[in-house]
């Protein structure tokens, strides 16, 4: 058990210190000092919370994760391009063609970690924004402002804001 903390540990500091040197921007002088504190900072950090943030270290290594890590990347890129040249259309056009609408998006996933992911990129993707996850009906749902409704249905909503993610997110996660 403890061999699997310390696993999960470094995975989450190999993970973290990329990330703190990319916020730091250190000047290249520094950047040796800048390091060092960044590494005993990201491993005290990693090993208070690994145990909360990594059930299952041995995951970290699978090349499946991987493929639909970057499958992932993919898809939210395209989708990301896509929405800003729709809003940013939308907004030039001198009519301003909106239609507005909250509506329930039904999703599939089952971990938290999933369904935020799912929720994050919906709200990160212009002209939509998640409000709320929620239960109706004994259903999962998603309350997404729409800034374009093109339907109400839930299973028209899915298929045209969340169904491009969640299968990536599926086999990331889950």
């Amino acid at each position: 058990m403890k061999k699997e903390r310390i696993i999960a540990a470094i995975l989450l500091a190999l993970i973290l210190l990329p990330l703190y040197i990319i916020f730091t921007a250190p000047p290249v002088e520094m950047l040796v000092i800048e390091v060092v504190i960044g590494a005993i900072t990201v491993l005290m950090i990693s090993l208070l919370l690994a145990p909360l943030l990594i059930k299952r270290p041995e995951k970290f290594f699978d090349v499946k994760r991987l493929y639909w890590l970057l499958a992932y990347l993919k898809r939210f890129l395209i989708e990301e391009a896509r929405a800003h040249l729709d809003v940013s259309i939308k907004i030039l056009s001198p009519r301003m063609p909106l239609k507005p609408a909250i509506v329930a998006i039904p999703y599939s996933l089952e971990t938290e970690y999933g369904v935020a992911m799912l929720a994050n990129s919906i709200t990160n993707t212009p002209g939509t924004l998640v409000l709320d996850v929620g239960d109706k009906s004994n259903r999962k749902v998603l309350y997404v402002h729409w800034i374009y409704a093109k339907t109400t249905n839930w299973d028209e909503c899915r298929k045209h804001i969340s169904e491009k993610f969640e299968r990536c997110i599926r086999g990331l996660l889950e």
